[in-house]
C-alpha cells in the first residue's frame, strides 16, 4: 500500500494535535511536516513537495487562500485542501476557483476530515455537506422561475457542454474521481479523463475544483436532463440548418 504524504498547517495547537493523531493512525497516510503560519507552510511545501497540504484558511502572516493561489501560480503539483470556519458560498467558490482541491469545515468530525483527505488524494473533490447544501439552496432560491432555468440551459449550450459532458459534470460536482465516474457511467477511465479535460476547457479553468465552482456559480447543476437534451438537439439542428442555408 503506497504511503501518501501530508503537510499540516494550523496555528491552533489542540486542533492540530487532534488531526495529527487521527491521520497518523492511518497506515497509508503520513504527516511529514507541520507549520503554524502560511509563509512557513508555503516554504515547507515548496521544499519537500508532499502529496497534500491540509491548511487552515485563517493563518497568520500569510493566509490559506494566499498560499493556495501561490501554489497554483507556481504550478505546484501539491493538492491544497483548506480547513475553514467560513461557510459563505461566495467565499467557498472563490477558494475553489483559486485552486483549492476541496473545502472542509473545521467543525467536521475527525473521521470526515480523513475521508476528505482520502477523496482529494484519490483525485476527487471534497466539499463539506453543509457548504454544498447552502450553495444548492441559494441557487434553488435564485433560479426558481422558468426564465432562469432556460438561461442555465442556454449557458450550458453556449459553453459547449454536451449531454454526456453534463453527466460527467454532475458526478464531478459530487466529488467523484475519474475511476468512480467511469464505473458509474460504464465508460473507460480514459474517456472520462478526456471529458473532464474538455470541461476544464469550456469552463475556462485549469483544475477540477474550478469546474465544480463554475457549475455552482452558473446554476447549471439543477438543469433537468431531459429538458437539456431536447434543447441541445434543437440547437444542433439550428446550427446545421444555418450552415446549410449559408452554403
Amino acid at each position: 500500500m503506497p504511503v501518501r504524504t501530508i503537510v499540516l498547517a494550523d496555528d491552533h495547537p489542540a486542533f492540530m494535535e487532534g488531526v495529527s493523531m487521527k491521520l497518523e493512525r492511518q497506515q497509508d497516510l503520513r504527516i511529514i511536516g507541520t507549520a503554524k503560519n502560511g509563509r512557513d507552510a508555503l516554504e515547507m511545501v515548496t521544499r519537500i513537495t508532499p502529496d497534500l497540504l491540509l491548511i487552515d484558511m485563517d493563518m497568520p502572516i500569510m493566509n490559506g487562500l494566499e498560499v493556495v493561489r501561490e501554489l497554483k501560480r507556481a504550478g505546484s503539483p501539491v493538492r491544497a485542501l483548506p480547513l475553514s470556519g467560513h461557510a459563505d458560498p461566495e467565499y467557498v467558490m472563490g477558494t475553489l476557483e483559486s485552486g483549492a482541491a476541496g473545502y472542509v469545515m473545521k467543525d467536521e468530525s475527525l473521521a470526515k476530515i480523513v475521508e476528505a483527505v482520502r477523496k482529494v488524494l484519490d483525485g476527487g473533490v471534497y466539499i463539506s455537506p453543509r457548504v454544498s447544501q447552502q450553495i444548492v439552496t441559494r441557487k434553488m432560491d435564485s433560479n426558481s422561475d422558468d426564465t432562469e432555468k432556460v438561461s442555465a440551459i442556454q449557458r450550458l449550450i453556449e459553453a459547449g457542454v454536451t449531454p454526456k459532458r453534463l453527466e460527467v459534470l454532475r458526478l464531478t460536482a459530487e466529488g467523484m474521481n475519474n475511476r468512480e465516474i467511469a464505473a458509474r457511467l460504464f465508460r473507460s477511465e480514459h474517456t472520462i479523463r478526456n471529458q473532464v479535460d474538455q470541461l476544464k476547457g469550456v469552463t475556462g479553468t485549469k483544475w477540477r475544483p474550478g469546474v465544480v465552482a463554475w457549475a455552482w456559480r452558473e446554476g447549471v447543476l439543477d438543469v433537468d436532463t431531459a429538458e437539456f437534451e431536447r434543447a441541445f438537439v434543437a440547437a444542433q439542428f439550428i446550427r446545421r440548418h444555418r450552415g446549410d442555408s449559408s452554403g
